[in-house]
């Protein structure tokens, strides 16, 4: 008897075949990166997706053989400003995949669509907000400044056209106030929120915003540059962002200021020196009682 091998050259016409496929149970947002569990009946091949595959409507990607029985792709939520792809959370979200085996065979499009209660998938893109990046920069005196109010259009779109809401990031110690407040610069504002540093306030319906500083603040702010910020809000009803607008500021070190008790006039002739604003002097005018006083919050001096 003579040993023969045999060759099976049956072609391969047996396709993928898709039992289940789900998603996690959670709701889904712009931006997000769903994985997508295929379950398929057992096979060493590996496969690939076949073109057009979609879960939910949006194209697949990234098919990862798991084992013999299980894949994962991925997809993302994108927004096209209609909002097509929305599905509320007891929604059907359709299914449309296709698999290829390494023999080029693809299995009929598998539909049945996935059924759950949480898998809510939201295609309302978020607001874009910006604010001005060149701020002007108030500067300081050795004197007991004023300074000028800071205003600006905050710039705000939404892809479906949703009517914007514009506010202010308070906090506990600088919570929101509401009401109506018109400023020197004639805009009226109905929201606002105090630091120490001065008040920022906003329009919430135009998204003009002005800043109010604090004087006797910024007086005693040391010597140097500094920065403030302001951070504002704006909401299209459904998702909301926020961008800080960083204000500029470069202090002095002012002069120290004589508070006194004005019954006595006896001119003293020694000064008060403020050493650390290159020796300069206040002469006192009384003797009977006062303090000199300095922005920086150096220790009062007494008078006698």
């Amino acid at each position: 008897v003579t040993n023969q091998s045999v060759t099976n050259n049956t072609a391969d016409t047996t396709p993928p075949s898709i039992t289940t496929v789900t998603i996690p149970d959670q709701a889904a947002k712009v931006g997000d990166t769903v994985t997508v569990t295929i379950t398929v009946a057992s096979d060493s091949d590996t496969y690939t997706l076949g073109s057009g595959s979609t879960v939910g409507g949006f194209a697949l990607g990234n098919l990862t053989k798991v084992g013999a029985t299980t894949y994962t792709a991925t997809f993302t939520v994108t927004a096209d400003g209609q909002r097509t792809g929305d599905r509320a959370a007891n929604q059907d979200i359709p299914v449309n995949i296709v698999l290829v085996d390494s023999a080029s065979n693809a299995n009929t499009p598998y539909t049945t669509a996935i059924s759950q209660t949480n898998d809510r998938i939201d295609t309302n893109a978020p607001p874009t907000l910006a604010v001005p990046t060149t701020p002007p920069t108030l500067v300081d005196t050795a004197a007991a400044d004023s300074f000028p109010l800071i205003d600006g259009q905050l710039a705000a779109s939404d892809l479906e056209g949703d009517t914007l809401t514009y506010s202010i990031a308070g906090s506990q110690s600088s919570p929101l106030q509401y009401g109506s407040v018109t400023l020197g610069n004639g805009v009226t504002y109905d929201i606002w929120s105090t630091g120490p540093g001065g008040t920022s306030y906003v329009n919430s319906q135009t998204g003009h915003y002005a800043y109010v500083f604090d004087a006797a603040f910024l007086n005693g702010v040391p010597a140097g540059p500094m920065q403030g910020k302001s951070t504002f809000t704006v909401s299209d009803g459904n998702r909301s962002v926020s961008q800080e607008l960083t204000l500029n500021f470069t202090g002095a070190n002012d002069r120290p200021i004589l508070s006194s008790d004005v019954r006595s006039l006896t001119v003293i002739d020694q000064g008060i020196a403020d050493t650390a604003n290159g020796g300069m002097t206040v002469t006192a005018l009384l003797a009977s009682a006062g303090t000199a006083t300095d922005a920086e919050y150096d220790s009062p001096v007494p008078m006698v």
